[in-house]
């Protein structure tokens, strides 16, 4: 009997997972039998279609990534930033844990219902997905700077290396991994993040987004376009961890 490797079983039961995804949506769109509640495989995958042929989707996709690089730019600097001086001073580290403590635990409906009160929409997006993020950012950057070991920390003091210039020349490249698995979490669900609240501004937001669109083809019950541009999404989200896949590997091989 020819050996299996690990490899392909995953493979073999990731695409029998995706096969039985597939005929499970199509028999129970054949128990409805209505395109407008549950739409067929089928339908969705012309839809698709259609929005990858249209330009609409390339405009809103750009949109949405800008979202998401300002929000995802500022939690990291953020995290990067808090995370190192919550890592090497204690009495900092104590004043900043009930702030991220509330954040994490106060319920994320009831900071967007304030934000739409006081923030404006553009803004919004934004200020939601910061929200999210930072405190992962946070987290990985701060449990990379406590795990680095004392032996180098002592050798830095010994050798009187500037504060300023060991962040950059050793503490950073150190907690690398960290770094990577803290984008890692956050850029995934930052995606998510974005969108549902393009999908909560809605047609308050003036520019052209996923989100916005997705908005405007449920309030007309166009259940398989909702359906299609979430697919987009996904296959958005798929290729990026992919390329994470691949960034994981060269640094591995690299190291």
């Amino acid at each position: 009997m020819a050996y299996i490797t690990k490899t392909q079983k995953k493979v073999f039961f990731s695409v029998f997972s995706i096969i039985f995804i597939y005929f499970l949506w199509f028999l129970i769109s054949l128990f409805y039998n209505n395109d407008y509640l549950f739409p067929s495989p089928h339908e969705v995958i012309i839809k698709i279609l259609f929005y990858l042929k249209n330009t609409d989707i390339y405009i809103a996709i750009k949109n949405t990534f800008y979202h998401i690089f300002i929000s995802f730019s500022i939690s990291f600097l953020s995290g990067l930033f808090f995370g190192i001086i919550a890592g090497f001073s204690e009495n900092f580290n104590f004043f900043i844990r009930p702030i991220i403590a509330l954040i994490k635990i106060f319920p994320t409906i009831v900071f967007v219902l304030l934000f739409l009160v006081i923030i404006p929409n553009e803004y919004i997006i934004i200020a939601i997905s910061f929200l999210i993020m930072f405190p992962i950012f946070f987290e990985s950057i701060y449990a990379g700077i406590k795990n680095i070991d004392n032996e180098v920390i002592s050798e830095l003091k010994l050798d009187g290396a500037y504060f300023n210039d060991a962040i950059f020349r050793i503490y950073i490249p150190i907690i690398y991994p960290y770094i990577l698995l803290g984008v890692y979490q956050s850029l995934n669900l930052s995606f998510k993040l974005a969108i549902m609240a393009e999908i909560i501004v809605g047609i308050n937001n003036k520019y052209l987004c996923v989100g916005k669109m997705i908005h405007a083809e449920y309030m007309f019950a166009n259940i398989s376009n909702v359906l299609a541009l979430s697919f987009i999404v996904v296959f958005i989200i798929f290729f990026i961890n992919f390329l994470f896949f691949l960034i994981n590997i060269f640094y591995k091989f690299k190291n």
